[in-house]
Parts: structure tokens; C-alpha cells; sequence
């Protein structure tokens, strides 16, 4: 007999979802109207046409139909028919094993080709016999990705045909868009499973030989068959006796098909929103127009990505927000604060649950945090609440089940809701976090019985998780309830729901008013109502719709109190509200409790008295409101009743304005911290701001803890929640040194000073204001240069949202506190009226005397840095050996000269400009340490008596010498003179050398090492270093390390000695002057005169108790002195000659020694004698008179004298013009 195969192709784009009811068909119809049948949210359905098949009439091959569960027992409710037979044998009771209507092939589009491509191509070459076909195109909605069908199969081939060739099949295909293939999305798959592209190969094709009873049929010939998938199938009475039959008591859907898959589902994810795909449904009989099939298709749904969206807040602690755009982190680790990440997710979905929802936070780089918790309040619940750790991931990211009725699978969030959560991270170590988090979300959604797992995230170009719609600013829904002014009724229209500034500490009156749900401006009277009244952080999600998230958030500052409605009340007052925190966005909330119509319960408890609230609940919630489960009744036994109802039936109604509450002033306590860590010191207060304050003085550079406050009303405590970072880059946050001193100044600049108050602390402070580093090292403060000062903080920011210049103001037309003028930083006399916006170091208070005022500071250098440091002979600078001792009261020219750029600095070597003559200078005590060989105690002269060490200061304003004979120098502040030489920086010179001993005495030699210089300014005195006398020094600068011989020298002839004269016997006499030291042996204990680089082969005269060495080095040249002039300054006879002439100086240059000739004509019979004088250099002049005598050797002594004796006449050379009596 003949056979034949159905195949039905199904192209599309997109799928939308709808079921309804009713075994009801229509075949008269048109393509349009199939369109329309199938047509589901999400997509839209264009140029639809029935390609091939019949069309109305009693041969129909497409059908409408409703009705389908209870009108035929179908799975489908609703759809279109396809078939190869006809609609009305769809619709009619099985009574047939076989039935063949065979209704030809119709081609509605004579264009196209005979046979259909696609059913040939993609299902088999024999799908040719009866053809039906339905294409259009589907455009998918924004945000669409998957397309959803559901289908049910169906086909007279079951039972006995299964495992033949006769495998009728169909496909559901889809083209077109950006895909670069067509698939076939008619697979055997269950409803756990969506299909995308990369995964539909994967899985089987419908048809009888996948989807059957289990086992083949009676005609089976050998086909591939699945047997495996008989969940799937339904059996209709078909019966596997030859050709089929039918069993009546299994024929329970009305349709003549012998069998059924069960309704299954075509998907195909991963579809581009916006995109235009083409969509096929395509059947026909294969090899023969035999034995009947077709297929019921529901809606197409077009299945959108979730529509959620999201918010977020920053925070160091509870208190530190930290600014930020786009989803970054960046701040800064501070000590024992975790940083809490605040996600807020809002599902915005109208109609579908978010199920099995779970929450990732994806850092990126997530190096640097460590996740340690978290805490999530669901919308059904006003408060926090822990994660239990089994059902939380900690790595490589934070994820977390969120919704209501958590577990370790995800949590349920329905339309509309908000979820709370908390991140908790640990800053592990770091110092800076640097990082961007992206939010994603697996869940699921339940649509037609199919649970579709969707992933969302805020990530990429076209995110999923949007952020939510924003209402920047403070602006809540109004309410019948609000919480304003004393007596604010009474004052301005205008000013009517203004709350003003308040000062942290201070008691405040408010009202708690009560308005005309109709009219919320008009106040209504109301009876019996209690509210909870509490303060609340409004600064929190400041980006989102405020009303929806901040008075939502469950988070408040501090502890509540109850506000009761008495008897027709519409003004209660609340006397003495206080707060000791500082809010820069502050709000109050009131908490009331409502029935299941959101109206108030009326209730009198005036505290959290557990009885009160346990009658109450008793009476309006147990089985009424709270129904089994019973969420309350375990808490109203055990004690904690009005917390258990707040969290299940409390609704929020939050200030109709919000208000800043700011510290009174700021106490300035200065103390030396220890910087240096010097073992054992303690921390020393140093000074403090009050108005006894008196001049505190620091050392620049220094490292000082600043133990300040931002004060509370009437105390000296710290306001909790103050933070501020002073940069100096905002001009309403200063922080800085104003300068105090006089003109002559070089810098009168105010010094900016970079600072944070932390919980109402300074905790960090630093000088490097464009970035402050807040590592737990750098808390000390301090200033670069010297001079007075007054340290001053000013806030104008922290109340920023109670002034009118504030963009987002509540109310716009009016500031809540005092912007200008002398009273911006005053307080108010109640908070009933306006205090001053600005919080000021500078700041008297109207309570108790209590006076703050800038903080008196003068500042002294910490140390001086010696610098360009040269040690040279005054004379002879290319000597860096030797000196000849010379008096410094007789001349300045032989002496060692030194000479150092002073300057002031601070502790981080900078240089303190201010240290001048006209400013901050003061004098400064030099000290030359130097070793001496002999020791310097024990220095003597020859002849016993004292050597004296002598040193000047020769100043560069006006060369003027200071002698002193001490130790020490006094270096004048007046060196410092600006701007010549170079603000804070003089240049000193001093001359050394030792006193000389006139002759006959003489002075060994003395080795002088020159060790270092020593700077102080104990005028300069400051509190550091752990001390309250820290004298600025040169701090090791002044190194020295250098060694000069000084030499006891003379001019003098080289023989003979000094006490006997040079004889020329003839006319020329040639008398050679030498420079020689003198050196006597040992000059000190292993002290040699070897040592004191004199050499023996230089000896050239001795006498008692040393020896006389020449210096042949010596070179007048060179400055070492020469002899001014020789002189005759007695003499026998007159007539001596002298070259060079008498009185003429006289260089010294050839080995130490320079040659003066004498001469003297002999043409008498007498001898001259001569006493020449030296006139030298003061340290060359030793004996100044040398003798010299003319004799001619032609005379001799003769005669007999009167004693009888006679001369012998070559007893002597020497001629005499005398005569001899002997």
C-alpha cells in the first residue's frame, strides 16, 4: 500500500506568551488571522501568507481555534492548526486507525517553485504530497532575546508505523536577521532546557521514530529509532494491529490523530533584540498522501530579559560615603572600617516572578578586597537580616540568594518589589582600593509550565540590569503625617515645612503633624494614633527616586521614640530631640503600622512596651493580618513584639524636608605624637585652642598629632559621623595656615594643610594636599616653614543641603541656615531659628564662656643644613697643608680660613624661606670642634707660657671682624638678610690660627684636625622630638674632617747664628735668608717633628732646646709672606751698600731662601760693623736684627808692650784701626 511522511517547518524571529480556552476552530481564515491567533507579547508579526495548502472550506488545511484543554482535551488552549488532512478531521473523535483525506497540493503563490525547498531540503526529498505551509516575519521587542512556543505533534502514523521510513516529522524554522543559518527549533527536549544556536544540534528533531510509545510497531522496517523518550508521548486509541486501529476507551482527545506528543516547547535563545527574523512552519506527506499528521501551535512568545533595575551606595564604615560614578570604587582603607557595599535591586516586571534569584558582585580587579558577609532586607521585611553561610559564595565573587524565602537555590522577588542588600568587604591589607564592580543575576522564570533560567547583568555595551530612574535630590511623596518646626505654623508660608539646620548635642523641639489624606496642605485632627518617630541617614542611594529608596532603606541613626495622637489632635509635640551624630542629609521617619488596605492601626502604646504591642497584636493581627505561618505570634510571646510588627506591617512616611545636623566648632589640640618613635616617650599635649591659647611653637617639618574635634553643643567631645576631607581643592573646605607675621616676610603665604575628620576626629593629616594618602602612618600634620601663624578650619559644604545654591534643595527659595555675613558660623538661640551654616575654628559660643579661636602657632626652623663647606689658607690657598701661626689681632692675612652656607630647613630638608633679618631669624652660636697634637689644654711655649687659639667671624654685610676668644661664635640673625642671600640661607667665613710668641720664645708645631662645625639657635627653641627645648643644630651637617700643620716660622740669614754677625773680609759680603720652622723633638707623646711633616734632611740650624727647619715650599707668590724690606739701622761708618736696596720688598721663592748682597769699599784701615734690621711679614719676623762687619785681611797686630810681651802677629786676621796698650 502507499505511505506517506509529513514534515512541518517552522521559520521565526521572536515569541511572546498567552493561553486561553475553548474546542472551538474556525477554517475560514486567512493568513492574517493565523498571524493574529499566534501573535505574543514581545514580538510583532509582519507579512504573513499561507505559501501552500488549502484555505476554508471543508478542505482547510489552517485552522484558528480556543477552547483546545476543554473542548478537545488538548494540552494547547489556543492557536492555529496545520495539517495534511483536513481542519474538521482534527476536530473529530478518533474512529479511524488510517485515515487518508488526501487534499492535494495547493501552491497559493505561483511564483514559487512546484515543491516547498525547505521541506525537502531540510526534512526529506519525498516531503512532497499535501503540502501546507505559514511564513511571516517576526521583529523582536526591545530586550527580547528568546522566542517560546509551545506545540503539541500529531499523527496517524502511531503506533504501527514507528521505526519505519514512514517517520512523519515536522520543523519549526527560523532565518533570516543576523543569523547565518536556518534551524530547525522543533527538538525533543524537556521544559528544564532552552535551546540557543550553539546548542540545538544537540538534541533530536521531533518525529514518531523520537518521540513514541517505547517500543515499534508492527511495520517497522529498520529505521533509526529513539525509544527512549515515551514521557513525551500520548496515546490516542491508535492500536498496533496491522494497519491500525482504534481503542475507543484511550481515544480521549477529540481529534482523529491515532497519537500525540505531549505539549512541548521550541526555543531559541540568544536572539537579538530589534533583529527581523523569518519564520516557516512547513507540513506535508512524505513519499505518499497516506495516513494523516499535523501539529497545534500556541502563541509565540518573545521572552525579554527581565526588566530590573538597580542603585547603589558607597561606604567606609557606616559614616564615610564614598563619591563615585559608573559603577568605581576608589578610596581609601581606614583602620578597623570594612567597606559596605549597598546594592538596592528593584524587579520592575509587572506580571512575572523573579524566581531562584541569586545576586553576584563581580570586581574587577578583585585583588585588593576580601568579602566577609552580607545582610539583605527583602521587600517584605523593614530590616536586615543575615545570610545564612551555606548559602553564600565568597570566591572568586560575592554571591548571595535575594528575594523573599531565601535558600540555598535563590529567592523569590515579585512584581514591583525592592530588595535591600549589604556587602561586607574587608580592606585585606590594602591601602587604596582602586576597583569597578559589575552586578549580575541568575534566575528563572516560569512561563507556559517552562522555567526559563535567564543571567542578567550590568555589564557590556547593552546592559540588562539598568540603573534605576533617578530623582536626585531630597523629594519624598507627601503623606498624611510630617514631622515639622515648632510652631512652624505660625511663621512663613514659605518656611511652613523647612527644617532648619541643627547643631549635633543640641535639644530641638519639632511637631508631628497630621494633614488631610485629600488634601495634604490642610492639617486634619486624628485620635488615638501612635507613630515611631526616627532619624535617618537621607544621604544614602542620592542618585534614585528618593521616595522609594531612602525612606524605604531600614537603616536609621540612633534609637526612635513613639509620638502619640491624643483626642483630635493635629500637632504633637516632641520637646528635646537630640542627636550627638553630625548628618549632612538628615531626615526624619515615622514608622505606623497598617491593616492589609495600607490604613493605620490605631494603637496608644507610648513605648516598647512588649505587653502593649502583644495585647495589640492580639486583638488587630493574629489570624486577621498575621495568618499562619503566624510571622509574629513567637515574637510577641518572647518580648520582642513592636520590632517583629515593624518589620512585617510598619510602612514608612518620611519629613516632607530634610537638614543638615553640624558640629558647633572645631577644638584644635596640638601634641608632639612621638614621630621619631623614641622608645619610651609619651605622647606631649602641646597646646589647644581656647581663648587662653597662647603662642604654641613648632619646629617646620615636624611631624605633630592633631587631637581635634569637631565639637558637640555646650562639651569638647567629638560629633560622631563628622567626615570631612580637606584638600583645599573646594574652596568651601579649608584647612590651612593663615599667615600671622610681619611684612618683611619673604613667604606670607597661608599654607594649605591637608587634613580628614573621621567619626568627628582629625585622623589623617598631611601637607600634600592634592592627594592626601590615608595610610595609618601618615597622621601628623605639619608646616614647611617658619614664622607665625593661625591654623584655621572652616566647613561651609557639610550643610550644603539646607542652602539655597544647592541645586537639588527640597525647597529652593529659601536657605535653612545662615550663609554670609558675621553670623555664618553663629548658633542660634534654640533650633526654632536659624544658626550659621559654617562650622569654624574661629568661633565663639553663647553656653558656658566657652571660646574657640585659630589656633596661635610659630613655627622655629628644625635644623640648619651647613652646606659648600671649604677649610683654606687665608694667604695661600693652594696650601691645604700647613699654616704659619700668626697673631690674629696683628693681621688676618695668615690664617686658616672657613667658610659654609648656613641654612634653616625643616625636618624634610626644605628650606625655611621666612628664616631672615626682617622675619623669623634669630642668632646663631657656631662652634669650630677641632683635636689638637699637642692637646690643645696642654699647649706652651718654649718658655712655658700659654698658646692661644684665636678664631674671628668676618661678617659679608660689611666685613666687619667679631673677635672672640671663646669656644663659641655668635653668627647675627642680621646674616640673614633676604632676598640677597637666597631667603633662609647666610654665608659665614672665620679665620683661625694661634697667637704667636714674640722672640726669644718659640712654639713647637701644632697638628689641628678640623672635625666638624656646630650650628645651634637656642633662640630657636620649639616643642619636638619629644622635647619642649628642641634647639635647631645642623643635625651632622658641618663635617669637617680636615687637618692643618701650623709652624712657628722665621726669616732670618742661614748662618751664622742670631747672635753673632757675618764677616765679609773683602768688599762683598753674600748673605743668604731663609723661612724656617722651628721643631723640637718630640713634640708630643709619640709625636714626632716627622710627623709633623717636616722632614730631617730640611734641619739647618739647631739650638736648645730644637731645630729650625727650612720650608722650601715656601713662595711669597703664592701668600706666604715675604719680607717687606732689610734696613741699616746702626753701623761703624757709613757707606754699606744693599741689593736690593734698603726698604724694598723682598719675594721668597727659591726653595725658602733668597739671597741680599752687602758691600763696602775697604780703602781705610778700620773695620765696619753693621746691625741690619728685618722688616717682614708678622709671622716671618722672629729675632728682626741680623749683624754684619767688613774687615780687611792686609793688617795685622805687631809690637812689645809694656809688660815686655810681644805680639805674635799671626795670632789674627782681624784689622783694627785701634791701638793695643800691652
Amino acid at each position: 500500500m502507499t505511505h506517506f511522511k509529513i514534515v512541518f517547518a517552522f521559520i521565526f524571529i521572536s515569541l511572546s506568551t498567552t493561553l486561553y480556552a475553548a474546542a472551538t476552530y474556525n477554517r475560514n481564515v486567512t493568513a492574517n488571522d493565523l498571524a493574529t491567533q499566534i501573535q505574543g507579547k514581545g514580538i510583532t508579526i509582519s507579512n504573513a501568507v499561507i505559501t501552500r495548502g488549502r484555505i476554508g472550506g471543508g478542505n482547510s488545511q489552517v485552522a484558528t481555534f480556543s477552547k483546545g484543554i476543554s473542548g478537545a482535551n488538548l494540552q494547547i488552549d489556543e492557536g492555529i492548526l496545520l495539517t495534511a488532512s483536513t481542519a474538521d478531521e482534527a476536530f473529530t473523535t478518533n474512529n479511524s486507525g488510517r485515515r487518508s483525506l488526501n487534499p492535494g497540493n495547493v501552491n497559493n503563490v505561483p511564483s514559487l517553485p512546484t515543491y516547498d525547498p525547505d521541506l525537502m531540503t531540510t526534512i526529506s526529498q519525498s516531503s512532497i504530497f499535501n503540502q501546507v505551509v505559514f511564513e511571516f516575519d517576526v521583529t523582536l521587542g526591545a530586550n527580547t532575546r528568546l522566542l517560546l512556543v509551545d506545540y503539541q505533534f500529531a499523527s496517524e502514523e502511531y503506533p504501527e508505523w514507528v521505526g519505519s521510513r514512514f517517520n512523519d516529522a515536522f520543523g519549526f524554522f527560523i532565518s533570516g536577521g543576523d543569523l547565518t543559518q536556518t534551524y530547525n527549533i522543533a527538538r525533543v527536549v524537556d521544559d528544564s532546557i532552552v535551546v540557543s544556536t550553539s546548542t540545538i544540534s544537540s538534541f533530536p528533531p521531533v518525529n514518531i521514530n523520537n518521540v513514541n510509545r517505547g517500543a515499534l510497531g508492527n511495520q517497522a522496517d529498520g529505521a533509526t529509532t529513539d525509544l527512549t523518550n515515551s514521557s513525551f508521548f500520548i496515546d490516542n486509541g491508535g492500536t498496533d494491529v496491522g494497519y491500525g486501529g482504534v481503542d475507543s476507551s484511550k481515544a480521549n482527545i477529540i481529534s482523529e490523530f491515532d497519537g500525540f506528543t505531549k505539549k512541548l516547547h521550541a526555543t531559541l535563545d540568544n536572539l537579538t533584540p530589534g533583529q527581523t527574523y523569518h519564520f516557516k512552519m512547513a507540513l506535508a506527506d512524505t513519499s505518499d498522501a497516506s495516513w494523516d499528521a499535523g501539529v497545534f501551535v500556541n502563541k509565540i512568545i518573545g521572552v525579554r530579559e527581565p526588566a530590573v533595575c538597580y542603585d547603589y551606595d558607597i561606604r567606609v564604615g557606616s559614616d564615610i560615603a564614598v563619591a563615585s560614578e559608573n559603577n568605581n570604587i576608589v578610596t581609601t582603607a581606614f583602620p578597623n572600617k570594612d567597606l559596605n557595599l549597598g546594592i538596592v535591586i528593584q524587579s520592575m516586571e509587572g506580571e512575572i516572578a523573579l524566581e531562584d534569584t541569586n545576586l553576584t558582585v563581580v570586581l574587577q580587579p578583585n585583588d585588593k578586597l576580601k568579602f566577609l558577609n552580607a545582610q539583605i532586607s527583602p521587600d517584605s521585611i523593614n530590616s536586615y537580616v543575615g545570610i545564612p553561610n551555606s548559602f553564600v559564595t565568597k570566591v572568586p565573587y560575592a554571591q548571595i540568594p535575594i528575594g523573599e524565602n531565601i535558600t540555598a537555590k535563590g529567592g523569590i522577588i515579585n512584581s514591583n518589589q525592592v530588595i535591600f542588600t549589604n556587602f561586607v568587604y574587608d580592606f585585606n591589607g590594602s591601602s587604596n582600593i582602586n576597583t569597578h564592580f559589575e552586578l549580575a543575576m541568575d534566575l528563572n522564570l516560569t512561563l507556559n509550565g517552562i522555567s526559563v533560567p535567564r543571567h542578567i547583568t550590568t555589564a557590556g555595551a547593552n546592559p540588562t540590569i539598568t540603573r534605576c530612574p533617578t530623582q536626585s535630590g531630597y523629594f519624598p511623596r507627601w503623606a498624611s503625617l510630617n514631622i515639622e518646626r515648632r510652631n512652624s505654623q505660625l511663621g512663613d508660608e514659605d518656611e511652613k515645612h523647612v527644617l532648619y539646620t541643627q547643631i549635633s548635642g543640641r535639644p530641638f523641639d519639632i511637631d508631628v503633624v497630621s494633614y488631610d489624606p485629600s488634601d495634604l496642605s490642610d492639617v486634619q485632627p486624628i485620635s488615638d494614633i501612635s507613630v515611631e518617630l526616627e532619624l535617618i541617614n537621607a544621604g544614602k542611594y542620592t542618585d534614585s527616586n528618593q521616595s522609594l529608596f531612602t525612606c524605604r532603606e531600614p537603616s536609621s541613626v540612633g534609637t526612635g521614640q513613639f509620638v502619640k495622637f491624643g483626642t483630635n489632635a493635629t500637632r504633637v509635640p516632641v520637646n528635646g530631640f537630640t542627636t550627638n551624630n553630625a548628618l549632612q542629609n538628615a531626615a526624619f521617619r515615622l514608622w505606623y503600622l497598617a491593616d492589609q488596605n495600607n490604613s493605620i492601626i490605631k494603637y496608644t502604646c507610648t513605648n516598647y512596651d512588649n505587653a502593649c504591642f502583644s495585647a495589640l497584636y492580639a486583638s488587630e493581627f493574629f489570624n486577621k493580618i498575621d495568618v499562619a505561618p503566624y510571622r509574629c505570634q513567637a515574637a510577641c510571646s518572647g518580648g520582642n513584639c513592636y520590632q517583629c510588627l515593624k518589620n512585617y506591617f510598619a510602612r514608612p512616611i518620611c519629613s516632607r524636608d530634610n537638614f543638615s545636623v553640624r558640629p558647633v566648632s572645631y577644638r584644635i589640640a596640638v601634641a608632639d605624637n612621638n614621630e621619631l618613635n623614641i622608645t619610651g616617650a609619651p605622647k606631649i599635649q602641646l597646646g589647644i585652642n581656647n581663648s587662653n591659647a597662647s603662642q604654641t611653637r613648632l619646629a617646620a617639618g615636624y611631624g605633630y598629632k592633631l587631637d581635634s574635634n569637631a565639637t558637640l553643643f555646650g562639651s569638647d567631645n567629638f560629633a560622631s559621623g563628622y567626615y570631612a576631607v580637606f584638600t583645599n581643592t573646594n574652596t568651601d573646605l579649608i584647612s590651612r595656615f593663615n599667615f600671622n607675621d610681619v611684612a618683611g616676610c619673604v613667604d606670607k603665604n597661608n599654607a594649605p594643610q591637608g587634613i580628614v575628620f573621621l567619626d568627628g576626629q582629625i585622623t589623617y593629616s598631611t601637607d600634600t594636599t592634592s592627594a592626601l594618602n590615608f595610610d595609618t602612618a601618615n597622621t601628623f600634620y605639619r608646616h614647611q616653614n617658619v614664622g607665625r601663624y593661625l591654623y584655621h578650619i572652616e566647613d561651609n559644604n557639610w550643610t550644603i543641603v539646607d542652602q539655597r545654591r544647592y541645586p537639588l534643595k527640597t525647597f529652593p527659595d529659601v536657605d535653612d541656615c545662615i550663609t554670609s555675613g558675621t553670623a555664618q558660623y553663629s548658633l542660634s538661640a534654640d533650633g526654632n531659628s536659624k544658626s550659621g551654616c559654617g562650622i569654624s575654628s574661629n568661633h565663639t559660643l553663647p553656653i558656658a564662656g566657652l571660646t574657640y579661636v585659630d589656633m596661635p602657632l610659630q613655627f622655629e626652623p628644625f635644623d640648619f643644613n651647613v652646606t659648600n663647606l671649604r677649610l683654606r689658607s687665608v694667604a695661600n690657598p693652594t696650601n691645604t697643608t700647613s699654616v704659619y701661626m700668626s697673631d690674629l689681632n696683628t693681621s688676618l692675612l695668615m690664617a686658616t680660613q672657613l667658610d659654609a652656607n648656613i641654612t634653616a630647613i625643616s625636618r624634610q630638608n626644605i628650606v625655611t624661606t621666612n628664616f631672615t633679618a626682617n622675619c623669623a631669624a634669630t642668632d646663631i652660636v657656631l662652634q669650630l670642634n677641632r683635636i689638637m697634637v699637642p692637646a690643645e689644654n696642654n699647649l706652651t711655649s718654649d718658655l712655658g707660657l700659654p698658646v692661644q687659639w684665636q678664631q674671628r667671624l668676618v661678617s659679608d654685610i660689611n666685613n666687619a671682624v667679631t673677635f672672640d676668644a671663646n669656644n663659641t661664635l655668635t653668627f647675627s640673625r642680621n646674616e640673614f638678610q633676604a632676598p640677597a642671600n637666597s631667603n633662609g640661607t647666610a654665608h659665614f667665613t672665620s679665620l683661625q690660627n694661634f697667637a704667636r710668641p714674640a722672640f726669644p720664645d718659640r712654639v713647637n708645631p701644632v697638628d689641628v684636625n678640623f672635625t666638624s662645625i656646630t650650628v645651634q639657635a637656642p633662640n630657636a627653641w620649639s616643642n619636638a622630638q619629644m622635647s619642649n627645648n628642641h634647639i635647631p643644630d645642623d643635625n651632622g651637617s658641618g663635617v669637617i674632617n680636615q687637618n692643618r700643620f701650623y709652624y712657628y716660622a722665621k726669616v732670618a740669614p742661614a748662618a751664622p747664628f742670631h747672635n753673632a754677625a757675618q764677616i765679609s773680609y773683602g768688599t762683598t759680603l753674600n748673605s743668604l735668608l731663609r723661612v724656617s720652622s722651628y721643631c723640637a723633638n718630640p713634640v708630643a707623646i709619640n709625636v714626632t717633628c716627622t710627623n709633623m711633616g717636616l722632614a730631617a734632611a730640611d734641619i739647618e740650624e739647631s739650638e736648645a732646646p730644637g731645630n729650625w727647619y727650612r720650608m722650601r715650599t715656601h713662595s711669597t707668590l703664592a701668600g706666604d709672606g715675604q719680607i717687606n724690606g732689610l734696613s741699616i739701622t746702626s753701623a761703624t761708618f757709613g757707606g754699606i751698600l744693599m741689593n736690593p736696596n734698603q726698604n724694598t720688598a723682598i719675594g721668597i721663592e727659591n726653595n725658602g731662601t733668597v739671597g741680599v748682597t752687602f758691600t763696602y769699599p775697604l780703602n781705610a784701615t778700620r773695620r765696619n760693623d753693621a746691625v741690619i734690621t728685618i722688616q717682614a711679614d708678622p709671622w716671618l719676623l722672629y729675632d728682626p736684627t741680623f749683624n754684619i762687619s767688613f774687615r780687611n785681611a792686609a793688617f795685622r797686630w805687631k809690637g812689645v808692650g809694656q809688660t815686655g810681651h810681644v805680639i805674635d802677629a799671626n795670632a789674627t786676621t782681624d784689622s783694627s784701626s785701634k791701638r793695643l796698650n800691652w
